[in-house]
């Protein structure tokens, strides 16, 4: 079994030291940031950030390389869409951006349907992506407006914070305005609209004052209610930051509903503020925040964002565009865009004036809230005069100067020549010809000689601007040379390596569906740990983590179920660390790797049934970690992976039929572990150990028939498992050892406490359920839930509870095939689908379905044959050969065929099968033909007597073996009606007597 590794989580960020002065929340909130404009195309790399985002540092800049080189940034996670979270079930993906993705939900105990908001997988290591998601819950929790989509609760699954909502139908604004791309804007109409948000949810629309008129008429009124909802948000100290189309919801009822307060702020909670960061999306952006002055952020902010939304919403584009963002970020700070009438000539001088004053350069002059906004949208949409008035010429005519300082003096010299000619006519008239024409040449010449100035100015900024970028290109790359020069190599590496190597391998493991997430992380630092090599060759701190992280490749592929591939890596990742320890004997990290790395390939070979290697895998590893863990006893973490390694050779050995050594082993494995959880008793990886090693411990205790001490091992995994598990609700390994225990003890309790073996075999289904649902391709967890569920249909079983049970193992035998499709080399799961189908045979027996019986019996001993052919000697395998054997000829002896189901039973017993359960299933299947037999009117005189002797002896001869194994239901002796013809036989009273004396 591959030991629990357990790591704290880590948040990425915070492993990076910050080598500026730069507070470390303000640096993460930038590298954050960063991310964001790069997920959205707003800047293309780090030096177009750093040009509009003054505040960012060269901390900034060093964590964001970081994340460059170990291939961070590098296209979208896993579209996988998880089965659940928490109380919610996830039915589809309706959309994402910068740093949730909103999937359609059923909420489970209500039964209703809701958006469900989860952080994206990349982000969810970054404390900033949580902070803004639990704004964007505390922000709209106080907000009650039917023009604002509601939250109805907050959560975390796993470490994944998720809200649900409200389940808005119908299309975003966005989503209708790339409808209409290509489209002339004063060709549409509100119907236009309606056909559009039809189109995108499928719900006709109502008739609606949206839906009525003209299209101009639809988005003045789409913008109104928008402003009306931003009115009530901001009297509450809410300011939304973000607003544009994607963000404005239009429904098939005429309503528009406001989305996505990710990037709200609210009193007292300004972190984001103080950092200077710019928010928002750069289109929609008004200048005070594209200039970094986020203190100035307010109600006119989101008015400037809503008046851009409406501009795009009437005009179908953008007031100002560009594909460079430093660029575009000039040009409205300009504050000068195309007239929205020229683009949409049915726009009325009323609209364009409120488009014009809520996007004023200064805020000052934009509407003072969003009530007076919608106040005037209104006002347009009822024909009543505006409070707005339009930019005067002379505003503009400044704003021109202002950003044409070096052509204003050639524009004032030509606006004299062009007012002051026909002003003074008659002067000039008067003058002398020569004189006038010597004026004229005059200002021609200024005239000339100011545009060449001009001209020699503009072309010296450019070749300025060319000669600073080539310095500035010089300089970084001197900069990054130096400090790559001067860089602490081991600060670099140690950073990447709990970045991606540990969060990748380890911590995800505990989240749902993110399989193909860590499989990235790791893949992408086997990459940055080769690159490093290059640099190189000959670091083995680099070799060893080389090793390491192919191990943890290893295991993504084995919790993805794609064995091969899993076995390949860790064969692979042997031979590393191997050449690693040759170099290196004496390091404790790398005999530590290289003994990780054996029991991972002993485990794999294991599971396969190749038990040669996988005990060759092990004695090679155990001198390993036993010298560690005598040397350096104060790390607990080589007392777990010693224990591991004696668990496994113990198994090596049952499975041999080395039951005295697999007893000394596991033993062994239990009290090497035991100090270590007196000193840790809440560590959940360290119990989730413990546990399966008394787990294990009670399995070769049964077999040799000590049974006392098997079921108070088992108690005490129970109980110490559960009481971790109180404080630790989601630690995957404590979960999945703690169902594996559930098996055994629910089985164990069988006879002694029917009532708590049900409740313990039922929490283990709950537990096995939740698990295979959170994680559906772990062999190992559905493997044990359908162990569980075997169990609790067999306690049914034996209280006739047929139908109960039945349905129990329809269950089971679902998901034990779906796991032989995922992986049919491994041999334990081709064994559970078999006993999963005797078992389920036992059922249909008991409600008289023969056929189907018969058809179950067949097949588990077909794949058990094929299964033995493979481990002709497995104990298990031949056990549970046995046990599927029985069961046909339990169905045999239902047929009639009395004489095939003694055979069958005699074939199933030449295998020595020495476990109570077969011994006591061979009883019961004597007495069985035994009452067949004595049926049969064609067994007459002699012979008769003669065989109902010898079947009635050989029940006697199985009953007693039984007892020996270990059989302790003395009550199903004294009670069972099926025995009631042989309670008269003194040898059964015996044996009944024998086992009841031993009971008390």
């Amino acid at each position: 079994m591959r030991p629990a590794h357990v790591t704290a989580m880590l948040n990425p960020m915070s492993e990076l030291k910050n080598p500026s002065d730069m507070p470390r929340d303000q640096v993460e909130e930038l590298v954050f940031l960063y991310l964001e404009e790069r997920e959205e195309g707003l800047v293309k790399n780090f030096d177009e950030f750093a040009k509009r985002h003054s505040s960012s540092s060269a901390a900034v800049r060093e964590r964001v390389l970081n994340l460059e080189r170990a291939g961070l940034l590098g296209g979208k996670n896993a579209e996988a869409i998880p089965e659940r979270l928490g109380n919610f079930r996830l039915i589809e993906r309706l959309g994402h951006g910068g740093m949730g993705v909103v999937y359609l939900a059923e909420e489970i105990t209500l039964g209703r349907r809701v958006a469900l908001k989860v952080i994206r997988p990349e982000q969810i290591y970054f404390g900033q992506a949580k902070e803004r998601f639990r704004r964007e819950v505390e922000a709209v929790a106080k907000l009650q407006h039917p023009g604002i989509v509601q939250i109805f609760s907050f959560a975390e699954d796993n470490g994944v914070p998720y809200f649900a909502m409200e389940l808005v139908e119908g299309a975003s604004l966005g989503d209708v305005l790339k409808q209409f791309a290509g489209r002339a804007p004063d060709s549409l109409s509100a119907a236009d609209l309606a056909r559009a948000v039809h189109l995108r949810c499928g719900i006709e629309c109502a008739k609606a004052p949206m839906f009525e008129g003209s299209f101009v008429r639809s988005c003045l009124e789409i913008a109104r209610q928008i402003a009306v909802a931003l009115e009530h948000a901001h009297a509450r100290g809410v300011i939304h930051r973000d607003i544009k189309p994607s963000n404005v919801m239009i429904t098939p009822d005429g309503r528009a509903r406001l989305l996505d307060f990710g990037l709200a702020s609210r009193a007292g909670a300004e972190r984001l503020t103080k950092s200077g960061a710019q928010l928002g999306s750069l289109p929609y952006m008004p200048p005070e925040l594209i200039d970094g002055r986020v203190t100035e952020a307010g109600p006119r902010s989101d008015v400037y964002s809503l008046g851009a939304t409406l501009f795009e919403s009437l005009a179908l584009s953008l007031p100002f565009e560009s594909d460079s963002a430093a660029l575009l970020a000039q040009r409205i700070a300009s504050g000068e865009h195309v007239a929205l009438r020229r683009l949409n000539p049915g726009v009325s001088i009323d609209a364009e004036t409120i488009c014009n004053v809520a996007m004023e350069l200064d805020p000052a002059r934009r509407y003072a809230t969003a009530g007076a906004l919608a106040s005037d949208l209104a006002g347009v949409l009822e024909r009543r005069p505006i409070a707005a008035r339009r930019t005067s010429a002379w505003l503009h005519a400044r704003r021109w100067v202002e950003r044409n300082p070096a052509g204003t003096a050639a524009g004032f010299l030509g606006a004299l020549v062009l007012i002051g000619g026909p002003l003074g006519y008659g002067i000039l008239q008067a003058r002398a010809a020569d004189k006038e024409h010597g004026l004229n040449a005059d200002l021609r010449s200024a005239n000339q000689t100011v545009r060449a100035t001009n001209l020699s100015l503009a072309s010296a900024k450019t070749e300025l601007e060319a000669k600073n970028a080539d310095l500035a290109t010089s300089l970084a790359r001197e900069e990054r040379e130096r400090t790559r020069a001067e860089q602490n190599f081991q600060y670099a590496f140690d950073a990447i390596n709990q970045l991606l190597a540990t969060v990748g391998s380890e911590d995800l493991r505990e989240v749902p569906t993110f399989e193909p997430v860590r499989k990235t992380l790791v893949e992408r630092a086997l990459a940055f740990y080769k690159r490093l090599l290059v640099d190189d060759p000959h670091n083995l701190s680099v070799e060893r983590e080389i090793a390491r992280v192919t191990r943890s490749i290893g295991d993504v592929y084995e919790d993805l179920g794609q064995s091969d591939q899993a076995t390949a890596e860790y064969v692979k990742s042997v031979e590393l660390s191997r050449q690693v320890l040759a170099v290196d004997p004496d390091s404790v990290n790398s005999r530590h790797v290289q003994s990780s790395n054996l029991v991972q390939l002993a485990r794999k070979y294991q599971q396969v049934g190749n038990l040669k290697l996988a005990l060759a895998a092990y004695e090679e590893a155990l001198p390993i970690i036993e010298k560690l863990a005598a040397e350096v006893p104060e790390n607990p973490r080589f007392a777990h992976d010693l224990s591991a390694v004696l668990l496994n050779l113990g198994g090596i050995d049952m499975a041999v039929g080395k039951d005295e050594r697999a007893l000394v082993y596991r033993t062994r494995a239990v009290e090497v572990l035991r100090p270590v959880i007196e000193q840790n008793p809440d560590d959940p990886g360290f119990v989730a150990q413990f546990v399966t090693c008394l787990n294990g411990l009670s399995n070769c205790e049964r077999r040799g028939e000590l049974t006392d001490q098997a079921r108070v091992h088992l108690r005490e995994a129970w109980t110490i498992g559960f009481e971790c598990l109180t404080k630790h609700p989601d630690v995957r390994d404590l979960q999945t050892h703690l169902l594996e225990v559930a098996v055994n003890y629910g089985l164990e309790l069988a006879v002694h406490d029917p009532v708590e073996a049900e409740r313990v075999l039922l929490k283990g289904l709950e537990i096995g359920r939740s698990l295979t649902t959170s994680f559906p391709e772990d062999l190992r967890v559905g493997n044990g839930l359908v162990a569980v569920a075997n169990n609790l249909g067999y306690h049914l079983n034996n209280q006739s509870r047929w139908s109960e049970a039945q349905q129990i193992f329809d269950g089971a035998l679902r998901q034990s095939e779906t796991l032989v499709k995922l992986d049919a080399a491994r041999i334990e799961l081709q064994c559970t689908l078999a006993t999963t189908l005797g078992n389920r045979s036992t059922s249909l027996l008991g409600l008289d379905r023969i056929d189907e019986a018969r058809a179950d019996a067949d097949r588990a001993v077909e794949i058990s044959e094929r299964v033995r052919r493979a481990l002709p000697k497995h104990p298990l395998v031949l056990g549970g050969l046995a046990a599927c054997l029985m069961q046909r000829a339990e169905v045999e002896c239902k047929f009639g065929d009395w004489p095939t189901a003694l055979e069958t039973t005699r074939a199933a017993l030449e295998f020595g099968v020495r476990r109570s359960d077969i011994s006591f299933q061979a009883f019961e299947l004597f007495v069985h033909i035994d009452r067949e037999a004595e049926k049969d009117p064609g067994l007459l005189g002699d012979e008769r007597q003669t065989t109902l002797d010898e079947l009635r002896g050989s029940a006697l001869e199985q009953l007693d073996r039984a007892i020996q194994q270990g059989f302790e239901d003395a009550k199903r002796l004294e009670t069972h009606p099926d025995y009631e013809g042989l309670r008269s036989d003194p040898r059964f009273a015996a044996l009944a007597s024998k086992l009841a004396g031993r009971a008390k």
